[in-house]
């Protein structure tokens, strides 16, 4: 028997791997100016952002951030934003002050051009369009790539999308190479491992890889309503597309022969 002809044992395994994300749930918040954790380079345009580490469920903390990211006032989308790129740095916390040099350099960027964007990328992914909305973000602060810009989409969408970043793209090349692998890692050589590199781009190849990055989330997307169907909990409650991408990043980040370093969160590209 394998995972690929039995689905029922790979969605054991999906549902394992997925309890076991634990990616911290990091973010910026509005703080003031005696705030001696502040990212200082928010002080030049008025407005004071702190890390903090949020004690919400994945689901809602997610939802503050798209909150932010879709508002009408200037500041919640740049708090949004940097708090993405925070995010998306912080590792298992040993990083905590790269994010937050790497969050301070949005500060630059003006904020009615990101407010604009921001209200543009969301309307494409609203609208289904998550391929589209990513090579839009690829002109953001701190973004450059499908990695970051899928870290942007995902917080929109969680429930229809989900990152690609290095890891994962990386990490199916290597399953798919592999002449070793697991039942688990078969089925993911045939599921995804096949196309992923698709999704995995940046500005000079924007039709390529919004075609991809669309094919990655609807994949993820078929997935996780097959899970439903099967009856299978997920993280929390039904599953989403980004659970169904956190299990696979935890199932290749175990793979990996190279060591890493103590704790659960390591995410970051660089």
């Amino acid at each position: 028997m394998t995972y690929a002809k039995d689905k029922t044992a790979a969605f054991e395994e999906l549902q394992r791997l997925g309890m076991a994300y634990s990616y911290p749930p990091v973010r910026l918040h509005t703080t003031n100016t005696d705030d001696t954790n502040r990212i200082a380079e928010f002080d030049v345009i008025g407005l004071a952002f702190a890390p903090i580490v949020s004690m919400m469920a994945y689901p809602v903390f997610e939802e503050s951030i798209s909150q932010d990211l879709r508002s009408n006032d200037v500041a919640r989308v740049r708090l949004g934003y940097a708090s993405v790129v925070f995010w998306g740095h912080y590792g298992d916390g040993n990083r905590a002050k790269f994010a937050a040099r790497r969050a301070g350099r949005t500060a630059g960027f003006d904020g009615n051009t990101l407010q604009h964007e921001m209200t543009e990328i969301a309307r494409l992914v609203d609208a289904g369009a998550y391929g589209q909305g990513l090579v839009r973000a690829f002109g953001l602060p701190e973004i450059g790539s499908t990695s970051f810009a899928s870290k942007l989409i995902t917080f929109l969408a969680p429930h229809a999308s989900g990152v690609l970043d290095l890891q994962i793209y990386e990490g199916l090349a290597r399953t798919a190479l592999s002449d070793r692998r697991s039942p688990f890692e078969d089925w993911l050589a045939e599921e995804f491992a096949p196309w992923a590199w698709t999704g995995w781009g940046t500005r000079s190849s924007k039709g390529r890889t919004a075609a991809g990055f669309d094919r990655w989330c609807a994949k993820l997307t078929e997935v996780a309503r097959d899970l439903n169907a099967a009856k299978f909990d997920g993280p929390f409650g039904d599953w989403r597309a980004a659970d169904v991408e956190r299990a696979i990043y935890r199932a290749l980040r175990n793979s990996r022969t190279r060591k890493q370093p103590n704790g659960d969160g390591i995410r970051p590209d660089e």
